[in-house]
């Protein structure tokens, strides 16, 4: 929150509007949930159906932030069915596994960037709001930073570690002498 008081013309994109919806009414929804779901074999065919469905809907989506409760309707199952069902097929609740999604494509548009895309750029467009959370992400999803793996797509990084190994050991020396 701390970011949208001082930023808020971040909620001039609506990506990050629709993320921060969602964000807020999955603290609300957690508050009523109570017990553990656990399904059995005769569902085993209609959670695969939910789960395809879901699947759908997340790549027609593609960069937009979705609301579980859009999810919910749009599967035809109720919030608390997803999250088991999709808990139970990828080890993700349902807003976790849509975020790693985003970060997958995150990395694809970072891989193969377009002329003058930052990151910033790139997180805004996906509905991270918060660029700090977003590198954290990242880097525990691909093992570095965002802007590591512009660079490296740039030919940025090369030069810099290149410029970096050349200038490191000469100030190294220059001090020792």
């Amino acid at each position: 929150m701390a970011q949208l008081s001082a930023r808020p013309s971040l909620l001039d994109h609506a990506a990050i509007r629709t993320g921060l919806h969602n964000a807020m009414l999955e603290m609300i929804a957690a508050l009523g949930d109570a017990g553990r779901f656990q399904s059995d074999r005769a569902a085993s065919g209609r959670h695969t159906r939910i789960m395809q469905r879901f699947e759908q809907i997340a790549q027609e989506a593609s960069d937009e932030p979705l609301s579980l409760l859009e999810m919910c309707r749009r599967t035809g199952t109720s919030r608390r069915s997803l999250a088991a069902i999709v808990l139970e097929r990828t080890g993700k609740s349902p807003g976790k596994y849509l975020r790693w999604r985003r970060l997958w494509r995150a990395r694809a548009r970072l891989s193969q960037p377009e002329a003058g895309m930052s990151v910033t750029d790139v997180a805004l467009g996906l509905g991270f709001w918060h660029l700090g959370r977003f590198t954290a992400a990242y880097a525990a999803a691909f093992g570095e930073r965002p802007s590591h793996t512009l660079a490296r797509a740039t030919g940025a990084t090369i030069a810099m570690s290149q410029q970096t190994k050349t200038q490191a050991p000469s100030a190294a020396n220059l001090r020792g002498s």
